[in-house]
């Protein structure tokens, strides 16, 4: 019986151990940071866009009560089914959840051997999830010659491969830390074969956006309005059914308050127009347009409406948003013709004598000789002056003093600091080490900017707008160092000796440029 209940013990110790510590794959955790959500445009870094919502997909069984008690511990405010998916979950946390805690939750749930989960973005204003990367060489590449080329950035899996234009779209499986999509996609597209590789997302709804508007938002009475419906479809197989769409200002399709529509003759809507569709690459734009004129006060909501559209013969419908609008108390559009022209009016005038007033005598004071005589005033005057701005004199010398010292102690340490930076760039002069550079160019914009850390990456420089906009010129070349340093990472790195001193003169380069600016506040702590 003993040996039955050390047995029990230590088997429920081992799932307790593996339920925190292995990893969820067969690879290991996927955990994500905020500097990893961006990807490159045009070579134009660009930050990706999170929306409030996770995405969770549980990869073993787990009964309804289990799972229950874990979503309620990561307190969503709402669930939402993912369609074709019975094992994935949407959870949404409100607007205001700082996005920080977005990705703290994310990482929370990717330690648990059962739940695996993924980050929501918003692209083009619909939700979606990132399944794999796309990858668009710069020559005509096979997808083994593909597989073949990204294969040296790191241990995953490729589930599937498939050609899409002039790239190849790869859904991925297991990845091993620590990399993950972002970062995956983000090396990819520093390789000197490919043009460009970045994330491939897929779309959570379907691939059409309703939105409504009012134009100006806030406007008078009777004011001429336009009441504007945009939809965005970007699939083509999607055909729109126009003659389902509700007509503003009828029914409910119309602006309220507290669901009550305002009365007909403060109303008027006109005939419903259809601008010309606007074509792009990747989407449709139809646009439906209203005028209108409100003459009533307040704030004013159109609800959500219907769109019905039909895709690959079966009917769907989305809800719009809602619009509000404001109309303000001044006069507008309306003119007054009833009134009568403005007349002068008639003063009469009379005889009326002033009445005499006396007043008393006013008594003698201490100071009155002050006054009488101005000279005897300004002589203690002085005098009274000259003592208030002795200590304030005394006091600006001392600061001028203690100014100038401190910007001689800070000018020698400044002088000692970029000896030290030198000294590195020596150092690696002679051992070829990417490791001495990458120190020497985190130490100088480290030094220079106060808003980076230790060892600033190129993704968090281009959070901070400031930061390039002192960099000016500077920044493509402080992109090309680290780019080229962060190639330390991979398996078959090599220094290049002819590449060294290229990356040593980059680095004194931006020395020339950063000195004004370097500070030893944070250098000596």
């Amino acid at each position: 019986m003993g040996g039955r209940v050390k047995y029990k013990f230590w088997f429920g110790f081992l799932l307790l151990f593996l339920s925190g510590w292995l990893p969820r794959t067969g690879f290991g955790q996927i955990l994500y940071d905020l500097r990893d959500f961006y990807q490159y445009d045009n070579g134009i870094v660009k930050q990706l866009e999170l929306a409030p919502k996770i995405y969770i997909r549980f990869v073993a069984e787990w009964d309804s009560e289990a799972r229950a008690k874990f979503i309620n511990e990561l307190t969503p405010v709402s669930q939402e089914r993912v369609r074709g998916d019975d094992f994935a979950l949407l959870l949404g946390f409100g607007e205001s959840i700082p996005v920080g805690e977005i990705v703290q939750k994310i990482n929370k749930i990717n330690h648990s051997v059962v739940v695996e989960a993924r980050p929501v973005f918003l692209v083009n204003n619909m939700e979606a999830v990132v399944d794999g990367i796309v990858v668009e060489p710069k020559t005509s590449l096979t997808e083994l010659g593909v597989r073949n080329r990204i294969a040296r950035f790191g241990k995953f899996e490729i589930i599937k491969s498939v050609a899409d234009g002039e790239g190849w779209v790869l859904l991925t499986g297991d990845i091993a830390p620590p990399l993950n999509l972002f970062i995956l996609s983000n090396l990819v597209h520093k390789d000197t074969w490919i043009r460009r590789a970045y994330p491939y997302f897929r779309h959570l709804h379907d691939s059409i956006v309703s939105e409504f508007r009012v134009e100006p938002i806030s406007g008078t009475v009777g004011e001429p309005r336009k009441f504007v419906w945009v939809i965005h479809i970007f699939d083509p197989k999607i055909i729109l059914n126009e003659q389902r769409l509700p007509n503003f200002g009828e029914g409910q399709f119309m602006p309220m308050v507290s669901g009550t529509p305002p009365a007909n003759y403060l109303f008027k809507a006109g005939k419903r127009q259809r601008l010309q569709d606007v074509v792009g690459k990747r989407s449709r734009v139809v646009t439906f347009v209203w005028p209108f004129w409100h003459y009533a006060l307040g704030e004013w909501m159109v609800a959500p409406q219907p769109v019905a559209y039909e895709k690959d013969g079966t009917s769907g419908t989305i809800v719009s948003n809602q619009a509000k609008f404001v109309v303000t108390s001044l006069i507008g559009s309306l003119g007054i013709d009833d009134m009568p022209p403005p007349s002068i009016l008639q003063i009469l005038e009379k005889n009326i004598s002033e009445p005499k007033i006396e007043f008393p005598a006013l008594p003698v004071y201490w100071f009155d000789r002050w006054v009488k005589d101005p000279a005897h005033l300004s002589s203690y005057g002085y005098k009274i002056s000259f003592l208030f701005l002795l200590p304030v004199g005394v006091v600006l010398i001392w600061r001028l003093y203690r100014h100038a010292e401190r910007a001689r102690v800070e000018a020698g340490a400044r002088i000692r600091l970029r000896k030290d930076i030198l000294g590195l760039c020596d150092t690696a002069e002679k051992t070829l080490s990417y490791d001495i550079i990458y120190d020497a160019a985190s130490k100088i914009l480290y030094s220079t900017f106060l808003q980076l850390s230790h060892r600033p990456t190129i993704g968090e420089i281009a959070e901070h707008a400031d930061v390039i906009s002192v960099l000016g010129e500077s920044w493509e070349n402080v992109q090309s160092l680290l780019h080229e340093l962060e190639r330390r990472h991979e398996k078959s790195f090599k220094p290049d000796p002819q590449v060294v001193p290229k990356l040593l003169e980059a680095v004194r380069a931006l020395i020339s440029v950063l000195y004004p600016r370097m500070t030893t506040k944070r250098s000596n702590s």
